[in-house]
């Protein structure tokens, strides 16, 4: 969370709200795209009781498949999302950030395998190694060149071949040239199912952004992101981390409910423990945190920063319920749930932007 705080700061002030609202234009095309990148194999791979070089060798192939279309549908959008927006730079924004889809296909069985292995080092390692190579690269572009917004989009290159260089180091697994897709099918239909409701939670996690950047376009949608920034780094510090060990030790656990429960129940209680003071910190001292760590100029940030803060304290209820369906397998009844989620965050961004951000 440092490293992220620190780049934020640094980033908020070589560049413009237009910037980084631009990048969330283009964000929510990919981020679309994106739900389709890999089916959701990779969590199938950790979920499963058992696994075999088939299944995995068979979820690499569909997923780098996957990942490629995934591509050509963003390039084939770019155009269209360029005119909703009425933002040119759209064309050529939206098909670079979806570039390292393919890219990222490459490593993400090999990622899976290491937090199914319970290899919390390596992966923890992965992740800071990546981060800062992203995070080095954006500052270095922003400050030393005038390329702007692209720094951003090189940030998240940089990102992705950090980590698929260091999984492929750090993950022994190889492919082969076997051809059995028998034991690979209950990870695929766990996968479709997972990305059916991934579907569904892209319109809470992004159609806000659809929304802003439709109606107010660039700057007020830089503004809108680094608030959402800021409010999502202890989800990603600290609840994100601990569902990647959770969901593994849960699904380990599957066949034992007493235990099953117990981690549960541990994990839910931890994660309120931990994420509780951090809404009521970014409540109270929102306005002298955005001066601090973005300056004087990202002043509107600190209202939605504040009206933002109060939803960390039911997100880990909210997050705990894809523990409970990832980690038995029951997907499709995840997909289900997830329906009227959907609607409801539709309704209530549609009308919360008829009266401002």
């Amino acid at each position: 969370m440092a490293l992220a705080l620190v780049t934020a700061a640094i980033l908020a002030r070589l560049l413009a709200p237009a910037d980084f609202g631009l990048i969330a234009m283009g964000a929510t095309v990919t981020s679309f795209v994106g739900l389709f990148s890999g089916l959701g194999l990779s969590a199938a791979i950790v979920q499963r009781e058992v696994i075999d070089q088939d299944t995995v060798e068979r979820t690499l192939a569909v997923e780098c498949g996957d990942r490629c279309w995934s591509l050509a549908i963003a390039i084939a959008a770019a155009p269209t999302a360029a005119s909703l927006y009425d933002e040119p730079r759209l064309k050529w924004i939206i098909p670079a950030l979806a570039l390292p889809l393919p890219i990222a296909a490459a490593g993400a069985q090999h990622l899976a395998l290491l937090q199914r292995g319970m290899r919390w080092l390596s992966v923890q390692s992965i992740e800071i190694l990546s981060q800062v190579a992203g995070a080095t690269a954006a500052v270095a572009l922003a400050w030393k060149t005038d390329l702007g917004y692209w720094a951003l989009v090189i940030q998240g290159w940089a990102a992705v071949v950090v980590t698929v260089v260091m999984v492929w180091i750090l993950c022994p697994w190889r492919p082969s040239l076997t051809q059995n897709w028998g034991h690979a099918a209950p990870a695929l239909r766990f996968g479709l199912y997972l990305t059916g409701f991934n579907f569904l939670n892209y319109f809470h996690r992004s159609f806000d952004n659809v929304l802003i950047g439709w109606r107010w376009h660039a700057t007020e949608l830089g503004f809108y992101t680094r608030a959402y920034a800021l409010f999502m780094m202890p989800l990603t510090a600290i609840a994100w981390p601990l569902s990647a060990v959770v969901v593994p030790a849960m699904s380990r656990a599957q066949g034992e409910p007493a235990r099953w429960k117990r981690l549960y129940l541990t994990s839910l209680a931890a994660t309120v423990v931990v994420t509780t003071p951090f809404s009521c910190l970014l409540y109270l001292s929102a306005e002298p945190l955005v001066l601090v760590v973005y300056g004087a100029k990202w002043e509107p940030v600190v209202a939605i920063l504040q009206a933002l803060s109060v939803c960390i304290l039911v997100q880990p209820i909210y997050t705990s319920g894809g523990w409970i369906y990832a980690s038995l397998g029951t997907t499709r009844r995840l997909f289900w749930a997830g329906i009227p989620a959907a609607l409801w965050f539709c309704a209530a961004f549609g009308l919360g932007v008829q009266y401002g951000v």
